[in-house]
């Protein structure tokens, strides 16, 4: 399913929460896409921790997106190695 949820929309954050404590269950999930995998009973500032970082993480996405725009058509003035 997360799969499908990615190519859909790239962009979005997903944080897996199972009751499940299959190691492949969490392999698979990171593999699809996720950007945490956390079990069940999850602790709520463990939650609110790795939001945090899921949407610093896909702020930084768009800010390095919104630098390279002007360089990919030729209005900046240095190169992207």
């Amino acid at each position: 399913m997360l799969r499908e949820l990615k190519i859909k929309f790239p962009d979005i954050i997903a944080i897996m929460m199972t009751g499940y404590a299959e190691t492949s269950y969490a392999i698979d999930a990171l593999n699809a896409g996720a950007a945490a995998y956390v079990l069940k009973p999850a602790n709520i500032d463990h939650i609110k921790h790795l939001l945090s970082r899921a949407l610093e993480h896909q702020r930084l996405l768009e800010e390095n997106k919104a630098c390279r725009r002007p360089c990919e058509i030729g209005t900046c003035s240095w190169k992207i190695k």
